[in-house]
């Protein structure tokens, strides 16, 4: 996994449970959904971004092998 943030991010106004709590289960699903790539072929990027003043874009990618033939 790789977390990119900018370096003066604005602050976050939101539940920290709530929001911790949202992004742990943004980030199980995107493991989860890779579970039988190899390591090795899995990509997974946190973003952090200033979107424009006062927003903050957090966005969760992730890159895989895709698909194999069999399925």
């Amino acid at each position: 996994m790789q977390i990119k943030a900018d370096p003066n991010p604005p602050k976050a106004h939101a539940d920290h449970a709530e929001i911790t709590q949202v992004l742990i289960d943004r980030i199980r699903n995107r493991l989860e959904s890779m579970e039988d790539i190899p390591a090795d072929e899995c990509r997974m990027l946190v973003e952090l971004q200033n979107e424009r003043a006062g927003w903050l874009r957090v966005s969760i990618t992730h890159r895989d092998c895709g698909v194999s033939a069999e399925q």
